[in-house]
């Protein structure tokens, strides 16, 4: 059976951070990137997938396809890291059928309207009702930015808007 070894939101998805840090948690031996842009794009694709040496298999998906393999139990019994570019397709993939229990938030794209709320991830607050309907229905939400910083949950999060 799959597990989930670390979900995250990483605007960056694929990058030197995740390769040298968080690929290498829990046993990690897949990465199953979640992104309908990216997988609509073979181009994009084929670029993503270089950034990820051989000793890790990688399958970039749409949220549609990542749902059904997750509800059919289609994905190979592996390890794996979760990586969604932005907190809305976290949260359409968690709708759509592909639930986990935590959602760590890494490094997002700053907005015009985000305000600083972790050293390292800029949430706005158009992120904040996403989160919280994710941790209403029992996922746990933090805010981590590389795997020796302490976690920073989503209620402590909120209490500095």
């Amino acid at each position: 059976m799959a597990k989930l070894c670390l979900v995250r939101i990483d605007s960056r998805m694929i990058h030197g951070q995740v390769m040298t840090m968080w690929s290498k948690t829990d046993g990690i031996n897949h990465i199953l990137a979640i992104d309908d842009g990216i997988a609509a794009d073979p181009f994009m694709k084929d670029i993503y997938m270089m950034a990820v040496p051989h000793t890790l298999k990688v399958m970039i998906v749409s949220v549609e396809e990542a749902a059904k393999m997750w509800q059919e139990s289609t994905l190979p019994d592996d390890r794996y890291l979760v990586l969604f570019k932005d907190v809305h397709t976290a949260l359409r993939a968690w709708k759509a059928g592909f639930q986990y229990e935590s959602l760590q938030v890494g490094n997002l794209t700053p907005e015009k309207k985000s305000k600083m709320l972790h050293p390292h991830s800029r949430l706005s607050a158009e992120h904040i009702p996403e989160l919280q309907e994710l941790a209403a229905n029992g996922v746990q939400v933090y805010a981590q930015s590389v795997p020796t910083e302490k976690k920073t949950m989503l209620d402590e999060l909120v209490k500095k808007l």
